[in-house]
């Protein structure tokens, strides 16, 4: 076996790899399949969400409507509102570092040293030219969502981050700091952030995230953003669904809008059932794809063991039929056997099982977007799925250990001595 390990080193590391990578793909694979339907972000707030591209906003949202009242379909919808997002307008010379958030980042410094505070610092970094979003239509929000509105003066803000930005312990750390309303200033104009960290989604499309942002009165939106946008939030009317399912309905009325040429207007719209089918397409596709993978390495990688180990000790056939001769028995040598094939599969396993406690935890850092769980709940998911590839691990090695143990016994039968 020495000899084996030594001359097939890279054979060995090759195969050490491709476990690694069977277990990250698999420990991933897993946790993203089981997040799907579980998803703390995904809730159902607005039906529709319709994006106007006119360089005059507030004309595409008129717009937006006519084309509903021209085709009969505006007595669809119960509720239609608007949801206005906008930077902060640059300041001389187009500086757009406008933002002084020093007395946030002073007091993340003081936490203790963790993963979160990294990461926060690292985010806190570069807000220094936010987006805004105006408090009416995210309290119209709040209020679809069965949530309390905010309450805001000329001189306060809430924070937004959408969820897929933040965590349960980084959300817990950044509302201790909002508890003391910290001042921060753009400008000449200071304002002091309170209340706790918002995530609700602002629209349907859940492609589109903030990762920091700003809720501000009205009056403070219209003073100091430009280039806003604005969003036309459509809830469908409830008594026009009661027949049918919220699925079927919006079925029945993404027909009536494909019916409606919204490019001629510069008007893109997204639905419910879209943006929850591509969503469900991304989850499914990535889990698919890495639990494939993981099974397909795992086979190679196992593949490639067994079977070097299996010629190595056909090649080492006389060496066996020597100590037959003098006089080791057949479960001596299964024994031995035995020991030198949890040795052989045990080395490379053992160094891609402790790799692969940093690898699985890179790799759902990677696709924590598509998640719900927090990082650490999420490891703790994909060590179960490990120690299951281990149990696997055990079962392949059984198999080569039988086939082993049938070379053996062919050693076993006496030659004749001419």
């Amino acid at each position: 076996m020495q000899e084996n390990v030594i001359r097939k080193s890279s054979t060995l590391s090759i195969s050490s790899i491709l476990i690694l990578a069977a277990l990250c793909c698999f420990g991933a694979g897993i946790v993203i399949a089981f997040s799907y339907g579980n998803e703390k972000g995904n809730i159902h707030i607005m039906d529709y969400t319709f994006e106007n591209y006119e360089e005059d906003q507030k004309q595409g949202v008129e717009n937006v409507k006519k084309l509903l009242t021209d085709n009969g379909l505006e007595q669809d919808f119960s509720d239609l509102f608007e949801v206005r997002v906008g930077h902060l307008i640059p300041g001389a010379n187009d500086d757009y570092d406008v933002f002084d958030l020093s007395s946030v980042m002073s007091r993340v410094e003081q936490l203790p040293d963790s993963e979160d505070k990294d990461i926060l610092l690292n985010n806190l970094e570069y807000v220094s030219y936010p987006y805004l979003i105006s408090l009416s239509g995210y309290n119209h929000v709040l209020e679809l969502a069965g949530k309390e509105p905010l309450a805001l003066s000329d001189d306060e803000a809430a924070v937004f981050k959408s969820l897929e930005f933040t965590s349960d312990s980084m959300n817990q750390n950044i509302n201790d700091i909002l508890a003391d309303r910290p001042e921060v200033a753009y400008l000449d104009h200071k304002m002091y952030l309170t209340g706790k960290i918002q995530n609700t989604p602002l629209i349907t499309d859940r492609a589109i995230t903030l990762s920091f942002a700003l809720i501000v009165p009205d009056e403070i939106f219209d003073k100091y953003t430009w280039d806003s946008t604005i969003y036309l939030n459509g809830v469908l009317d409830q008594s026009k669904v009661k027949g049918d399912n919220l699925l079927q309905s919006v079925m029945q009325m993404n027909d009536k809008l494909a019916q409606i040429d919204f490019a001629a207007k510069n008007i893109e719209y997204e639905s419910y059932l879209k943006n929850m089918g591509r969503r469900m397409f991304y989850i499914v596709a990535a889990s698919y794809i890495t639990i494939y993978l993981a099974i397909i390495f795992l086979i190679i990688a196992n593949t490639v063991i067994g079977v070097q180990f299996l010629m190595g000790q056909q090649k080492s056939g006389r060496r066996y039929k020597t100590l037959i001769r003098l006089g080791a028995t057949y479960e001596l040598l299964c024994r031995s056997a035995r020991k030198q094939i949890n040795w052989y599969f045990g080395m490379p396993v053992v160094v891609a099982g402790i790799s692969s406690i940093f690898g699985v935890r890179a790799v759902l850092t990677l696709v924590s977007g598509m998640i719900s769980n927090s990082i650490g709940d999420a490891m703790l998911l994909a060590a179960a799925m490990i120690l299951l590839l281990c149990v696997v691990e055990c079962i392949y090695m059984a198999f080569v250990k039988r086939s082993s143990n049938r070379y053996l016994l062919t050693l076993m039968v006496p030659e004749r001595e001419e």
